[in-house]
This record gives C-alpha cells, structure tokens and sequence, in this order.
C-alpha cells in the first residue's frame, strides 16, 4: 500500500494510458461519423469547388489538428455549432449563437 493510507484510492488513482487513448480514439470516431453525415451529401458540391478528398477526410502523420482534415474537427459533436456551405465560393462555416453575438468561423478550401 502508499505511505498515504488514510487518503482515499480516488485520489490518487490516474487511468492508464491505454484507457486515455481508447477514450481519445472513440471520440475521434464519433466525430469523424457525424461529420461524415454532413459532409457526404454536400460532396460534390465540396469538390467542384476545389476540395480534395484528403481535406475533407485526411489523418495527418503529425499530432492533431496539423495535417488533419476537417472531418475531424472537434466542433461536429457541439449541438451548438451549425455547419452552413456556402454554395457559391465552397467554404465550410461554422456558426455559433450565443446569447449576445454570433460567432463565424469559416474553413476554406485548400
């Protein structure tokens, strides 16, 4: 047992790093499934305007975000953010109401 008997297990308790990283996965996943969804209807549309696949889609060799596509943005699972494509010059925004402003953050193609 620890010198700190006396403390509860939960406090000094840490997961292990495969626990983190299986977590860390599934959530890449549920974020790649949902942004499939939305991507997949509008693909066309994306390529025709001068996305590649591979920024839509790509998993960067370097730790995330760089090299990733915009698949894997981590603003497809927040009910608050609504996705918008702009039809006529092919960005990807994103928009975010909050009570007293609105933020717009646009992706364009690369």
């Amino acid at each position: 047992m620890r010198n700190d008997e006396n403390k509860s297990i939960a406090m000094w308790w840490r997961p292990s790093r495969a626990s983190q990283t299986r977590w860390y996965v599934m959530h890449l996943l549920r974020r790649f499934r949902t942004a499939r969804q939305w991507l997949q209807p509008r693909e066309e549309i994306l390529l025709a305007h001068g996305w590649t696949r591979s920024g839509l889609y790509r998993i960067g060799r370097l730790a995330y975000p760089y090299g990733w596509g915009i698949a894997w943005h981590p603003g497809w699972l927040d009910p608050r953010k609504k996705y918008v494509l702009d039809e006529v010059t092919g960005d990807i925004e994103i928009v975010l109401a909050e009570p007293k402003r609105t933020v717009r953050s646009t992706f364009r193609k690369r």
